[in-house]
């Protein structure tokens, strides 16, 4: 017997440790953690911020273009022997040299050896490399500023979810204090039907009201995991399981200001704008300027032959490169015809311009719509709120007085659960209000284009 109670205690022991480790993986959250959370893990921000390394990657690629082109170069070959003695096949930055003319036959051969530095600058590209940057600076600055609007639609996501979870919340207790009411009556009535007291139809009736408040007690549990699982996703913690802290629980907020700065999706298309106007400058500029190349170049060639020492007199037959060139000049180059491409360029580099202004025209027309909306849902989530702990309080007094008809016999059953479901609905609507309000509110804040406040006003 006493084995058998250590096995039960060291079960049930188990069983509480297990429950204590199943506990300590939930992540309790207050609103800050979420959204730090958010900011530091969500893939969508990771994305947003590697774009930006990206583009600012290419200003540096921009800023190269303009540095001169250095470079070395080597030759061996060997050709039949009528073939002019150091001729070499073409190379980058030497100029073509050839020796005199060798014997008409076609066989025996000779080697030919080149090796030497070449120096080339394209002048202009000082003034090119300034436009390619400003583009690709501009390039920058978009990419920045869709980094701003995928973190405010990130934190808006996540504190929408947050109180979303809370509402959930809200939603479970009301649930499960109309499930006890219910319980509490459904006993009564079932004592009283067991003393021929009451109708079996009242148990019936009582029966049925209970499960339909435990089916709608389940139902909010489902919600309940939802907005968690939800909750979750927004952080970027897809494998937690998450809560809010019940300490961090909102009161009623305050109508917001009115939006001040730029909101980050109205700089976005701005900033796209700068960039298409800045590629257009640059296209232009690209057809127009001419190309300047400072040339140099110093080799040496060998071809086995020597001024006036015949065939086969150079430094191993041409093998070895033994005689010193150098040569420099400047080439200018312009193609006309460029002209027009590059006009056709800065065309349509212009016209994504104009749709990006007028995109942002469009967008400040829907941010206005919808931060109108959203301070007329605040203010009726407000009102409400304001009603509800009348409203509950009635209800609670409706159900005393219908609990105390019914057990004299001066109500029927249906009166008391009439009054219950009045009561229910109003611990609803109580425990949903403030939930709906600061979703509101933070709504208001996302078409303001900044929900920082949210954390200063008690959020």
């Amino acid at each position: 017997m006493r084995h058998r109670l250590s096995a039960l205690f060291a079960l049930a022991f188990a069983f509480a440790a297990s429950e204590a480790r199943a506990d300590d993986t939930v992540h309790r959250l207050t609103l800050d953690d979420a959204l730090k959370l958010s900011d530091e893990a969500h893939p969508a921000l990771e994305t947003a911020t590697k774009k930006e390394a990206a583009a600012q990657a290419r200003v540096g690629i921009a800023k190269t273009d303009a540095i001169p082109k250095v470079g070395a170069v080597l030759q061996v070959n060997r050709s039949t022997g009528n073939a002019v003695p150091g001729a070499t096949f073409a190379m980058q930055g030497i100029p073509n040299v050839a020796g005199p003319p060798g014997a008409s036959r076609l066989g025996s051969g000779t080697w030919q050896t080149a090796a030497g530095v070449t120096a080339s600058w394209n002048v202009l590209d000082l003034v090119r490399m300034s436009a390619d940057v400003d583009a690709a600076e501009s390039e920058v600055n978009v990419s920045r500023a869709e980094t701003k609007v995928t973190r405010l639609a990130v934190a808006s996501e996540t504190i929408d979810s947050y109180y979303a979870l809370g509402q959930a919340h809200a939603v479970v207790d009301a649930a499960d204090e109309s499930e006890k009411r219910l319980q509490s009556f459904h006993d009564v009535v079932a004592a009283q039907v067991g003393q021929k007291l009451k109708p079996d139809a009242d148990l019936a009736r009582a029966d049925s009201e209970l499960a339909a408040a435990q089916v709608a007690v389940a139902r909010a549990k489902l919600g309940l995991n939802i907005a968690s699982t939800r909750l979750a996703a927004a952080i970027g913690k897809p494998e937690w399981n998450v809560d809010v802290a019940k300490e961090s629980r909102p009161n009623l907020p305050e109508m917001p200001p009115p939006k001040g700065k730029t909101h980050p999706e109205i700089a976005l298309y701005e900033e796209t704008a700068k960039a298409a106007d800045a590629r257009a400058s640059a296209a232009r500029l690209d057809a127009y300027l001419p190309r300047i190349d400072l040339l140099g170049a110093a080799w040496l060639r060998g071809g086995g032959y020597v001024l006036n020492g015949g065939p086969n007199s150079g430094t191993g037959d041409g093998i070895v490169p033994d005689t010193p060139n150098w040569a420099i000049g400047a080439v200018v180059s312009w193609a006309p015809t460029d002209i027009a491409r590059g006009e056709a360029k800065a065309r349509a580099e212009n016209a994504n311009a104009a749709v990006a202004k007028a995109k942002a025209k469009e967008i400040s027309q829907s941010l206005d719509t919808a931060d109108t909306a959203a301070r007329q849902g605040l203010k009726s989530a407000l009102d409400v709120a304001a009603t509800t702990t009348t409203e509950v309080t009635a209800a609670k007094r409706a159900v005393e007085l219908a609990n105390a008809r019914y057990s004299t016999g001066n109500a029927s059953i249906v009166e008391v659960l009439d009054a219950e479901r009045v009561l229910a609905a109003a611990e609803r609507d109580e425990a949903l209000a403030r939930a709906e309000a600061w979703r509101a509110a933070a709504a208001v804040m996302r078409a303001n284009g900044d929900v920082a406040p949210i954390l200063r006003t008690g959020g």
